[in-house]
């Protein structure tokens, strides 16, 4: 299966009281929570994905504000999947502050991260 579809470079799983998703469910997007969205299913989903292991899965506590998720989620993608892929070291970014790559801005990582780092969450409709 691996040979069909691309491995993520990281997965972010959201958790969240299956309580808590029927009632963001009902109050956020003004609906009745569907068959597939009762707390039993979705506490059967959550235990299937929170036994989901692998440094690449990221489980985000989802009972946190927009803002908060989007944090931490920045936090973990830049500092690491996306460190490991655009750093301009080969073997990785061991200092920082003394990085010629970083003084003299040909670093895409260290261009890039600031701005992830600063930006607000956009609302999604």
């Amino acid at each position: 299966m691996e040979s069909r579809f691309p491995i993520a470079d990281a997965v972010f799983i959201l958790d969240i009281d299956p309580a808590l998703s029927v009632y963001r469910i009902a109050h956020s997007r003004g609906e009745v929570p569907n068959h597939f969205e009762d707390r039993a299913n979705l506490a059967k989903a959550r235990e299937i994905f929170n036994g989901l292991i692998d440094p690449k899965i990221h489980h985000i506590d989802g009972s946190m504000s927009r803002k908060a998720v989007y944090s931490e989620i920045i936090k973990l993608f830049v500092d690491g999947a996306f460190k490991s892929k655009r750093c301009a070291k080969s073997y990785g970014c061991d200092d920082i502050w003394f990085c010629s790559f970083r003084l003299t801005n040909t670093c895409e990582w260290w261009k890039t991260q600031a701005k992830l780092r600063s930006a607000e969450p956009v609302e999604i409709k």
